[in-house]
């Protein structure tokens, strides 16, 4: 259920997000087999249902000022216990802190340092069954597994050790791990395409195999007189890795098109779809500069904004198809649409059943980091006009 983690961008707002169980069940799609491999064929999304959720939260979790177990900062992570509690990773203090069902405080577990229990930067979270935690942790990389009322059991650090935290990291519910690592910057010039490896670890942290490698964007020097830096060019498509449970999702931007991997990284399904009118317009290129040079508001960030958005920095023909993919505990793939410059209003996804077969469009509030969802809710982090982080609950309806 996790996927990289998503920068802050916006202001609470209403959204719409999930459906029945039936919902979709009349959209256009088919499935051939090749190979043992399912390939699922999904028609146009305008004709899927759309989905609802509640438009305000009903956990809110978060605030500037007054009990300072609510003052959140860097919240990299979070997720929710069998009995409703919330574990939220809050880097700020070094800890985890858990919150009753209704929002109130509870305790929290963890601290910085080296020692058994303890964190050097924490970093994500995972529920296992019997609400076993398993928390991510680095430098180097490694995983402390934590019973429901934060009791420390073990730690497991993969081999060979990551320096760094991987750009994707998963835990399934045997307590296997896949990371993914992109590999391998070239220093000449031009820009180069680095690639995506994601490789399954043993419980006990000792590699088995490599599940798949995709591109990951190519890199490059830009930057100009005063400024030198790394970055992708515009509208760069990359990939994506999430998992849970027993599956693991990953494919690349570029197309829309996703590999399902069981928990042995055997490849079982392939799930396509149509995403039409990816070109890009002299428009969309010129609001992404504006943009970005908008969010500049220091004479220094002005200078790596111009460097990362310049006439020198190539830019794509085409958007990617997908910005982000999460697993819900339900095996639904929920796939988030690529946000183009002028677009306004919530975030979109599409949400694909554990067959492949699309079942309803959804929306979240525009900003939203989607941590993780169910068939009863959805859980992320958000901030407010001020930039005060929120972990905030949406139930969702109808299901």
């Amino acid at each position: 259920m996790r996927t990289a983690t998503v920068l802050l961008i916006a202001v609470l707002g209403p959204c719409l997000i999930a459906c029945g169980p039936d919902a979709g069940a009349g959209a256009a799609f088919t499935v051939r087999d090749s190979a043992g491999v399912e390939i699922v064929e999904n028609g146009a999304s305008t004709a899927a249902p759309s989905c609802a959720l509640a438009a305000d939260p009903r956990i809110d979790i978060g605030s500037a000022a007054g009990d300072e177990a609510q003052q959140l900062y860097r919240v990299f992570d979070a997720t929710r216990l069998s009995d409703g509690r919330l574990a939220i990773v809050n880097q700020g203090s070094g800890g985890v802190r858990v919150f009753d069902d209704s929002g109130a405080f509870l305790h929290e577990f963890g601290r910085v340092g080296g020692g058994p229990g303890e964190f050097r930067d924490v970093f994500q979270i995972w529920r296992l069954p019997g609400d076993t935690l398993v928390v991510g942790d680095y430098r180097p990389w490694r995983f402390s597994v934590f019973t429901a009322e934060g009791e420390y059991i073990r730690s497991v650090e993969p081999k060979p050790l990551y320096a760094n935290p991987p750009s994707a990291m998963i835990v399934l519910d045997d307590g296997t791990s896949v990371l993914a690592d992109d590999c391998c910057f070239d220093p000449s010039p031009g820009f180069h395409e680095q690639h995506l490896h994601a490789v399954r670890h043993a419980p006990t942290g000792e590699r088995l195999d490599t599940i798949g490698v995709w591109p990951f964007g190519r890199w490059g020097e830009v930057g100009n007189d005063q400024v030198q830096l790394i970055s992708y060019p515009i509208f760069e498509a990359t990939a994506r890795v999430a998992g849970g449970g027993d599956r693991i999702v990953a494919g690349h931007a570029a197309e829309p098109r996703l590999e399902v991997h069981d928990r042995d990284g055997r490849l079982i399904r392939i799930i396509r779809w149509l995403e039409p009118d990816r070109a890009v317009r002299p428009e969309d290129v010129a609001a992404f500069r504006r943009a970005r040079l908008e969010r500049a508001t220091t004479p220094r960030a002005r200078q790596f904004a111009e460097a990362a958005t310049g006439d020198h920095v190539p830019v794509n023909d085409r958007f990617p198809a997908f910005s982000d993919v999460v697993l819900s505990a339900e095996s639904e793939v929920w796939v988030k649409r690529y946000r183009r410059p002028l677009d306004r209003g919530p975030d979109r996804w599409l949400v694909f059943r554990p067959d492949g077969a699309l079942r309803c469009r959804a929306e979240t509030p525009e900003g939203l980091a989607v941590f993780e969802i169910s068939r009863n809710y959805v859980l992320g982090r958000q901030a407010d006009e001020l930039e005060v982080e929120h972990v905030l609950l949406f139930e969702r309806t109808g299901s």
